[in-house]
């Protein structure tokens, strides 16, 4: 099953990501406090999975993503697919190509990615009341995305 791993905010453009324990995701805007979320942008979040990240032995968030999944293809996601988060409810709005800024994080890097990375923006209707969830629930249900740290298996 799918699972939120990381969770990830711009606090200005230009400096590192901030790494969050929740974050507040706001309809047609994307992440509260993140510089990069907009009204009405098809570029609110970003997601990478971390199994990306791992086979090409990069740290979660140093593609500025948003939020690193675990157990999804996010390459596999179609532009307009839904996806519920926490209590968001995200679609993907297109496919995000490997930009010059990647060769910031590694020279060749660019080339690297074989697959990029998808944005997505939450969507406007709330079925569920706010309340918290841990990351193992957040992948199921839908406006508030809560990371806490996974018990020992």
């Amino acid at each position: 099953m799918a699972s939120l791993h990381d969770l990830f905010r711009a606090p200005k453009k230009g400096l590192p990501m901030e790494e969050l324990r929740q974050a507040q995701m706001l309809a047609d805007f994307g992440l509260e406090g993140c510089a990069h979320a907009r009204a009405g942008s098809d570029r609110q979040v970003l997601l990478v999975d971390r199994e990306t990240l791992d086979a090409m032995e990069l740290q979660p968030g140093i593609l500025r993503e948003n939020i690193t999944t675990n157990g999804l293809k996010v390459n596999s996601l179609q532009v307009g697919q839904r996806l519920r988060m926490g209590e968001a409810l995200l679609e993907v709005t297109l496919v995000c190509t490997p930009c010059n800024q990647m060769e910031r994080v590694r020279p060749g890097l660019r080339k690297e990615l074989w697959g990029p990375p998808r944005h997505v923006v939450p969507c406007p209707r709330r079925r569920h009341p706010p309340r918290r969830r841990s990351h193992r629930e957040a992948w199921r249900l839908t406006c508030r995305c809560t990371l806490e740290p996974s018990s020992p298996a």
